[in-house]
């Protein structure tokens, strides 16, 4: 992650500056493409449960995805 904008959903699910997204309910992701190509898919107001690698540790994050305006 190299920003994480004031406000925004990511902020919202606690994802900080240099977290790594290492899976999107539990698929694993290769490269950014695919993330954004499986939220795509999603729709507002869906939850989304991320892996994430914050320094060493792995954690999972829930968020809530929304529309971009």
């Amino acid at each position: 992650v190299a920003r994480v904008m004031p406000g925004s959903p990511a902020e919202k699910a606690g994802i900080q500056r240099n977290d790594s997204i290492l899976k999107i309910d539990g698929v694993a992701l290769d490269d950014a493409a695919e993330l954004v190509n499986l939220v795509r898919d999603k729709q507002a107001g869906d939850k989304v449960k991320l892996t994430v690698r914050r320094r060493a540790r792995e954690m999972e994050i829930e968020a809530t995805l929304e529309v971009r305006e």
